[in-house]
């Protein structure tokens, strides 16, 4: 596999043209459209580029309808409930996060559940909003099945990830994790090159591990095989963890075993409620300062989210990386949407 960096705001302008053609709104686009460029910036590239293929097959099989809009079903003082309505799972998020943000600016605590969603990319993508509010935010998302608890045949929970932003300086504490020991998109990413799983992280209803990626994503698929939860195969505690999250995800939208389809569950928090909020961001920056300087080698120790800061940074500077498979899945949904493109003119040059 080869990669390569490429010009940010012209990846952007092509994705943006890929998305329109399809018929979704502008204002959509720019929101679908950041949230994935946001991923392979930080260097998440299981929830960036790579997944346009799997959006364009989701359109053409009307998994995603782009027509639709996402509507508000439940509204209260603290909580509302939004049906994503089969929408990209990105524009309701990105509703829900905001519809909890001004609930907590006006009562120090919102929340907000999506039903009828889908895949909804990167989840620290929403808890960075309300950082940016200067509010803690927080979400959970369930998945299809995928995660295979211990002694169990088949899986019924999914990958089942969460987020949790703190604002702080220099950098926010950004805790964005599936509680799975690998993610479907992972999956996706080894399939695209030595197709090998080195580890045991894929096993089959007879507990044998599958290391072969293609069959291991089939097999996750029609639910005949399951990621391990974090921890391996005897990890209660891992498990425990996956059901933590698809309880919150349900209680604020919908079981996905009921409905088969994704929730999503957003909470915005005004932490002056827990005191000073002056002292409170102190506090909170001091420790993980502390944790920086605590390295006892000549490697960085760096907190949750100071990396994917530094990626962002160097992703500014010098392009985001994309493998030529990406580049080459680009080029054939380009193609097939009547948008031409030259790649070299969107390759950054060393500076």
């Amino acid at each position: 596999m080869i990669k390569k960096k490429y010009d940010i705001k012209k990846i952007r302008e092509i994705l943006l043209l890929v998305f329109q053609h399809y018929g979704l709104k502008d204002e959509f686009c720019n929101i679908l459209v950041d949230s994935i460029i946001l991923a392979d910036m930080y260097g998440v590239e299981s929830h960036g580029i790579q997944r346009l293929r799997i959006y364009h097959d989701y359109i053409e099989k009307n998994v995603i309808n782009v027509m639709n809009l996402p509507k508000i079903i439940y509204d209260s003082k603290l909580y509302c409930k939004i049906d994503a309505n089969n929408q990209f799972g990105q524009i309701a998020s990105f509703y829900a996060m905001n519809n909890a943000i001004k609930k907590a600016k006006e009562n120090d605590i919102g929340f907000c559940g999506v039903i009828n969603s889908t895949n909804f990319g990167m989840a620290g993508y929403y808890t960075k909003i309300a950082a940016k509010n200067n509010l803690i935010g927080v979400c959970f998302s369930n998945t299809p099945p995928a995660c295979i608890y211990p002694n169990m045949k088949k899986p019924i929970c999914g990958t089942n990830p969460f987020s949790v932003c703190i604002p702080s300086t220099p950098y926010d504490f950004l805790l964005d994790m599936s509680t799975t020991s690998v993610t479907m998109g992972w999956l996706e990413l080894i399939n695209q090159s030595i197709k090998k799983i080195e580890n045991t992280v894929v096993l089959d209803g007879d507990g044998k591990s599958i290391d072969n990626s293609d069959l291991a994503i089939k097999s996750i698929l029609d639910q005949s095989a399951g990621i391990l939860p974090l921890g391996g195969k005897t990890s209660y505690k891992g498990a425990a963890l996956n059901l933590f999250v698809e309880l919150f995800s349900s209680i604020g939208g919908e079981f996905f075993y009921n409905s088969q389809k994704v929730s999503h569950f957003f909470c915005a928090i005004n932490y002056n409620i827990f005191g000073d909020k002056k002292n409170i961001d102190t506090k909170i920056a001091e420790l993980l300062q502390r944790i920086r300087n605590s390295n006892g080698s000549n490697k960085k120790v760096y907190t949750p989210g100071e990396y994917s800061e530094t990626k962002r940074k160097e992703s500014e500077e010098n392009g985001i990386i994309i493998s030529n498979i990406t580049f080459r899945d680009i080029k054939e949904i380009c193609n097939k949407c009547n948008i031409l493109i030259n790649e070299e003119e969107l390759i950054v040059r060393n500076r």
